[in-house]
């Protein structure tokens, strides 16, 4: 479970944060971007900022996809995208939450 509340404390800063930058990305950044996390953070962003699950599908990290559908799960009240989470502990955390 700890794993799990670090990940989520750990990468949704990132998230936040980035909206305070500018505009979200755009899914052609994704694509360009220099390295596969920073391809897969982007993906994650842009699944928050655009409220759409499937850009979530697009990550390759098993981490970052987990938080991805964590953060969606809780932001939409959904539990179908907190059962995509393969993490048991996080998918339980997601779903307890909405």
């Amino acid at each position: 479970m700890k794993k799990s509340v670090l990940i989520v404390i750990g990468l949704l800063p990132i998230v936040f944060l980035s909206g305070c930058i500018g505009q979200p990305p755009t899914f052609s950044e994704c694509e360009n971007a220099t390295n596969s996390t920073e391809r897969d953070l982007c993906y994650s962003d842009e699944a928050f900022y655009t409220r759409t699950p499937g850009y979530c599908e697009q990550i390759r990290d098993q981490y970052i996809k987990d938080d991805c559908y964590f953060a969606l799960g809780l932001n939409m009240h959904r539990r179908s995208l907190c059962n995509r989470i393969s993490d048991e502990i996080m998918r339980d955390d997601c779903l307890a939450g909405i």
